[in-house]
């Protein structure tokens, strides 16, 4: 009887919750009818959303007022954009929504809600490929949102991804493009990121070449700059206008962000996202970085793959790039031993099967002076290393089904240490989701 009636009290709530996120979505639909007024611009694609919204965002706000989506609520099965468009106040002159999906019929649903003046598609790669089958799939998918667009709609594309283009240039609508080709409206020149050096970007636009230097690290943001460059000098604002205001953005949480300790250790990071790709981005930046001693804290990236080809994988890789190596996980072995036979000699490697069994080695381990690329998936809950530089964790949960940063979670149980300070993202719905 006990299970009957569990049963149906599961049931019960997650009837509720459909009907609570049908409500909402009507509600957003509603407020987004009232904001006529108001440019929406709609940034979609596999990866770089969040930063390219926070930098659109920014560009914007030099001359208009605007309201973003926060941290990158950005998934329609968790109501993300219709949290966005219910903050939007009727005097708001833009609307800058990250549009996140992770399966089959969700753009449509969310383009029908944003009704999109502008959308921004940036790329299509394997992000959430189980839910979709192939690159093409995914990128018919996010090509929906050019349904959506209002009458003098605009697509912001990139010109160097086949994929994107061919979703773009299937559909009348006018177009303005980035990327490395002659004919792009906003052309790649260069791109140089070279820690501690960050990224600089040389755009072309009306044939006239302008630097951009910001705050990230590593070359993969360059489509972020030039996708915001597009966009604000579509709505009329200088390249110098757009280049200052994107000098201003700061790394995005757990998104290659640099965290410089008290105690003269950098931790890059990138806990969030953990496709073979992202890894394979993340490894590129760290290995044109310069410092006294690169350092890998790191558990295995997410795919269909058996478990010890990928540690295998991770173990190699890092004895191309990094000086020490700190693996974490299951088959941790498996990844020493490939870094060893790849040349990173025994003494400078460690694997430990359970995060917390690493903290009191990493506490020891690392010194000032010292580049860290804190590298894992949002299942593993990395950021609580991290977090015990900075103090003692709580937590030691194997499996958590929560999608957001541990820094603010209630459960996470942080005790400051008094030896190391550093930064703390915010709470979850003011920092990252994992969509």
């Amino acid at each position: 009887m006990n299970g009957i009636f569990e049963n149906m009290q599961s049931q019960f709530r997650e009837l509720k919750m459909t009907a609570i996120m049908r409500w909402r979505h009507e509600k957003a639909r509603r407020h987004r009818r009232r904001l006529q007024d108001m440019k929406l611009i709609g940034v979609v694609g596999s990866s770089g959303k969040t930063t390219t919204k926070e930098m659109t965002a920014a560009v914007l706000s030099s001359a208009y007022r605007v309201h973003k989506t926060q941290g990158n609520d950005n998934l329609v099965t968790e109501s993300g954009p219709e949290h966005t468009i219910l903050a939007a106040q009727l005097d708001d002159e833009f609307l800058v929504l990250e549009a996140g999906v992770d399966g089959p019929g969700q753009m449509q649903k969310l383009g029908r809600l944003m009704q999109p003046d502008l959308a921004v598609m940036l790329c299509v790669k394997p992000a959430h490929v189980r839910g979709f089958g192939t690159l093409e799939a995914i990128a018919e998918e996010k090509g929906l949102v050019f349904d959506h667009l209002s009458a003098d709609g605009v697509g912001v594309v990139n010109g160097d991804d086949p994929l994107v283009m061919q979703q773009a240039q299937q559909r009348d609508i006018k177009l303005r493009t980035f990327g490395m080709g002659s004919d792009c409206d906003v052309r790649l020149v260069s791109a140089e990121s070279r820690w501690p050096e960050r990224l600089q970007v040389v755009a072309r636009i009306d044939g006239h070449d302008h630097t951009i230097q910001t705050r990230l690290m590593g070359t993969h943001w360059t489509n972020s700059v030039l996708a915001a460059l597009a966009v604000g000098t579509h709505y009329g604002l200088s390249v110098d206008q757009c280049a200052a205001a994107i000098g201003t953005v700061e790394p995005f949480w757990s998104r290659m962000q640099p965290c410089e300790l008290s105690n003269g250790v950098v931790v890059v990071r990138d806990d969030v996202h953990g496709e073979k790709f992202n890894y394979e981005i993340a490894f590129d930046a760290f290995r044109e970085a310069t410092a006294p001693r690169k350092v890998l804290l790191a558990s295995t990236y997410a795919s269909a793959e058996p478990l010890r080809d990928r540690m295998e994988a991770l173990g190699r890789h890092a004895a191309e790039i990094f000086d020490y190596a700190i693996f974490i996980g299951e088959r941790g072995n498996y990844a020493k031993r490939a870094a060893k036979e790849a040349g990173m000699a025994s003494d400078n490697m460690v694997a430990f099967y359970k995060y917390q069994d690493a903290v009191e080695h990493i506490r020891s381990e690392l010194r000032a002076g010292d580049l860290v690329l804190l590298k894992g998936r949002m299942d593993m809950h990395l950021a609580r290393l991290y977090l015990s530089l900075l103090g003692d964790v709580e937590c030691t949960r194997k499996s958590c089904h929560l999608t957001w940063l541990c820094d603010g979670c209630p459960k996470l149980g942080l005790s400051a240490r008094d030896e190391v300070s550093g930064p703390i993202a915010p709470p979850p719905r003011q920092q990252s989701r994992s969509g």
